[in-house]
């Protein structure tokens, strides 16, 4: 894809050329550029922390001049602070982060925010894909988009429910509902889109 969405984490440098075989393949055989078909994305550890491993990655598609993406998720009460606004106020300052290091190093003058949080359980210390808060974020970051004219990405259209049931298509549900709100009125979203994440870009006002 030649465009910074998720289209594959890489976590082991060494895979790197293998990546780059099966891009080649797909560009000599659609005669397009090796950029259009081969994409990585690696995670910062929260907060705020690019380490070695991921950096070079980066630094190795950059190189080669490939995107490699940034991404994040942070736990509310695991990587970021307990209360929803402290993990929103974290989460900007990634996104901003990404957003200054993709202008530097791809000249991409975009103003875009993430937003794939949620709750961490503190019992089981698992990360909840279907709680409401999650939308609840993704909802808050939508209107600080807005508020700067910017693009947001979030996802949702996950659950936790261990079977096919009614828990699980409520929980899936969360998302839609969120983004369909008179708040992210300004946001284009397909909760069909790629890998169950929602989607969505603003609009001008």
């Amino acid at each position: 894809q030649n465009k910074l969405s998720s289209c594959g984490e890489v976590q082991n440098r060494k895979l790197i050329p293998y990546i780059l075989e099966m891009g080649k393949v797909m560009a000599d055989f659609k005669k397009t550029s090796l950029r259009r078909h081969t994409f990585a994305e690696v995670e910062l550890i929260s907060p705020l922390k690019f380490k070695e491993a991921e950096a070079a990655i980066f630094v190795d598609m950059w190189q080669r001049g490939l995107l490699c993406g940034i991404g994040f998720m942070h736990s509310t009460g695991g990587s970021s602070p307990v209360t929803l606004a402290a993990t929103l106020t974290l989460d900007l300052a990634e996104s901003l982060f990404v957003c200054i290091l993709y202008r530097l190093c791809y000249g991409l003058k975009k103003l875009w925010f993430q937003m794939n949080a949620s709750v961490l359980d503190m019992k089981h210390a698992m990360f909840c894909f279907g709680r409401p808060e999650r939308g609840l974020m993704a909802l808050g970051m939508g209107q600080i988009a807005r508020r700067f004219n910017a693009g947001l990405w979030a996802s949702g259209v996950f659950a936790d429910a261990k079977v096919t049931s009614c828990e699980a298509g409520m929980q899936a549900a969360f998302a839609p509902l969120y983004f369909t709100g008179d708040d992210l009125a300004h946001l284009r979203c397909s909760p069909k889109s790629r890998h169950g994440k929602t989607r969505g870009r603003t609009r001008g006002r």
